[in-house]
């Protein structure tokens, strides 16, 4: 006799129960389920994978949040106009829309007695301190207890107390997080491991155990589904803030706060919304300093006595707009400096930089800087060089080839512009670690220039056979002689993006041993059959950015292993076909004025999973999307991007 069951089983936290499903019976004709909640990715993915669906609980909206909010704080106390009144909405922001974290807050506001604005604001500071009994904030602080304490090494745990150098609301940039855990020598090998394991892929996995255990939220991924920008939750930012601060991790100031006593003992600190003229004259030991001014207060000069500060690794002074030359060359004799990155009004590099021999990551994308002397490309432990600029003329001739083939660890060169001048394009292929390239072309380029360039993207792509991960982008729109047409690159690449006007689909694309990810922005291709007479069968991601796209057809033949396309219409997107893609599984529908399903058959697409579409885009079409995912085997998931 056979009988139908429902089995919950709630907070999953182990991965060795995740095949509990095969000890209950499977019988055809009756329909049984087997739901498990859990906070961990890894472990929804597994208790999913036979033919298993993962549900992602959504977080309430603004709207939500202060309707639940107000209607739990003002019961049997006061109205929702009067609990408005005392300002309590101030706490919503810290709740992220967390049910728990508001039902909590706003029940530990309904205790207190003769409850004013004041006491509203004391309750904003008070909440999430370590020190907390009551019986109102205990399961959510016991919550976040755990979430930290769960944890398995104290390294992890530093990598998230980090997260409180940045501003509430500040969404996190990954790679330039990773790149300061580095500096700071937070994530080191152990001894014993394999060896091919590197500090940065330690500190990779570090970001993507946080992420995967919903400690750290992903606010925005790439096309390939990496994530790009992420932050923590509001009240696990309280948390993780009074928990650096006990343990001396990192000194947080903020606004006109007051300041610690005992400033030679500070070795990290941050600083928000707050005056860099009032600083104290200590700091004998700051190791890493981190500036985030708001308001005009980014626009003043800051007064840092940099001469002061002889140990600093770590160096963020890219929101200050108040930065020139002068703090630069200061900056410079900071001989120990890992990581800076700089805004401003600074237009120039002195050669002083040559001093900084142990920087590994200089950022200058937020100043005016669009020259850079060759005593940058020859620091000998840099990795990662941010920007848009070219060589100083003549400098060029000042670096040796064969030099810079046996010394240069230069991962990253985002990026430099191919001018009239030497620079970039005759250097480019000696560098032999390069992982990311990004180049932008102008106008001016000569015909000779843009033969340097090409040879030096041919080596780039032809060395992406061991070096599989290769990331290249072209910015050609400016340039009026394209060579792209007739560039010839047999090699591999992880990811390629172009920008500007093509004639034709670029066939040196096609021609690639092996390439995952492919972006194409204002090419002009978004009209007809995206690719003929080729295949490309290691696609993963496709992303087209135009104007107006459609009608437009991709067709399963040419790209047999797509798992994710997206479509970017800034002013139109219509009439596209897919055909039966047997690997899709997100489909990226962004366009304000999108109506309807724009010509797409989801009902072919077999694998497909979620669909997203613009957040502004008419609940007609939100509606219609709905409806087509209802009736899909998989009922795909809807969502506004």
């Amino acid at each position: 006799m056979s009988c139908r069951y429902l089995v919950v089983i709630d907070g999953m936290q182990t991965e060795r129960l995740c095949n509990i499903t095969s000890a209950f019976p499977v019988v055809n004709g009756v329909d049984s389920r087997v739901i498990v909640t859990t906070t961990i990715k890894k472990i929804a993915k597994r208790c999913s994978s036979n033919n298993g669906r993962v549900y992602k609980m959504k977080t309430l909206d603004d709207s939500d949040s202060e309707k639940l909010f107000f209607e739990v704080f003002s019961k049997g106390k006061c109205s929702i106009a009067d609990a408005k009144e005392l300002q309590a909405s101030a706490l919503l922001k810290k709740c992220d829309g967390l049910p728990l974290a508001l039902v909590s807050k706003a029940k530990f506001l309904k205790s207190e007695e003769n409850l004013t604005k004041i006491k509203c604001e004391d309750a904003c500071r008070k909440l999430c301190a370590p020190e907390i009994t009551e019986d109102t904030l205990g399961k959510m602080h016991g919550v976040l207890v755990s979430s930290y304490e769960s944890l398995s090494s104290l390294v992890l745990q530093q990598c998230l107390l980090y997260f409180c150098m940045f501003p509430r609301g500040h969404r996190v940039r990954r790679n330039p997080l990773i790149r300061r855990w580095l500096a700071e020598e937070l994530v080191q090998v152990p001894p014993g491991d394999a060896l091919d394991t590197t500090p940065q892929r330690i500190a990779v996995e570090n970001l993507e155990t946080l992420i995967d255990r919903s400690i750290i939220q992903s606010t925005e991924v790439s096309t390939s589904g990496n994530v790009k920008r992420c932050q923590p939750p509001g009240m696990m930012l309280e948390y993780i803030v009074r928990k650096s601060m006990s343990q001396n991790f990192i000194t947080l100031l903020c606004g006109e706060s007051a300041t610690p006593r005992e400033w030679e003992y500070v070795r990290r600190l941050s600083l928000h919304d707050y005056c860099v003229t009032k600083l104290p004259k200590g700091l004998s030991r700051l190791r890493t300093l981190a500036v985030f001014p708001t308001g005009d207060a980014a626009k003043y000069e800051p007064t840092l006595n940099f001469a002061k500060y002889d140990l600093l690794r770590v160096l963020d002074l890219e929101e200050c707009e108040g930065l020139n030359d002068r703090h630069l060359q200061n900056i410079c004799n900071l001989v120990l400096l890992k990581y800076l990155s700089l805004g401003g009004c600074i237009s120039e590099v002195p050669k002083k930089i040559a001093k900084l021999q142990w920087l590994e990551t200089l950022d200058l994308r937020r100043t005016k800087i669009e020259k850079v002397p060759v005593e940058v490309i020859q620091l000998l432990q840099l990795k990662h060089l941010l920007g848009k600029f070219q060589l100083i003329e003549g400098d060029c001739r000042k670096a040796n080839p064969e030099d810079l083939s046996k010394r240069s660890t230069l991962e990253t060169l985002s990026g430099f512009v191919a001018g009239e001048s030497e620079g970039f394009p005759q250097l480019m292929s000696h560098m032999k670690r390069l992982g990311k390239v990004k180049i932008w072309c102008k106008s001016t380029a000569s015909k000779r220039n843009l033969n340097h360039l090409e040879e030096a993207i041919k080596v780039f792509i032809r060395d992406g056979n061991e070096w599989p991960h290769r990331s290249l982008s072209i910015d050609f729109q400016e340039c009026s002689d394209p060579f792209l047409g007739t560039l010839q690159a047999p090699g591999s690449l992880g990811s390629l993006k172009l920008h500007g006007n093509l004639r034709q689909f670029p066939q040196f694309v096609t021609k690639l041993n092996r390439i995952e990810e492919l972006c194409l922005s204002s090419t002009n291709l978004s009209r007809g059959v995206l690719l003929l007479g080729s295949r490309l069968d290691t696609l993963k991601y496709l992303k087209l950015i135009e104007d107006n796209i459609g009608p437009l057809e991709i067709r399963p033949k040419h790209f047999p292993s797509l798992r994710q396309i997206w479509l970017v219409g800034v002013q139109s997107l219509h009439d596209v076909r897919t055909g039966a893609l047997p690997h899709l599984t997100s489909l990226h529908m962004i366009c304000e004025s999108l109506d309807g399903l724009a010509g797409i058959e989801i009902a072919c697409l077999k694998g497909l999973k979620e669909v997203r579409l613009h957040s502004r885009v008419d609940q007609g079409t939100k509606d219609a999307w709905k409806e087509a995912a209802r009736g899909h085997p998989n009922r795909p998931d809807v969502l506004a991007h």
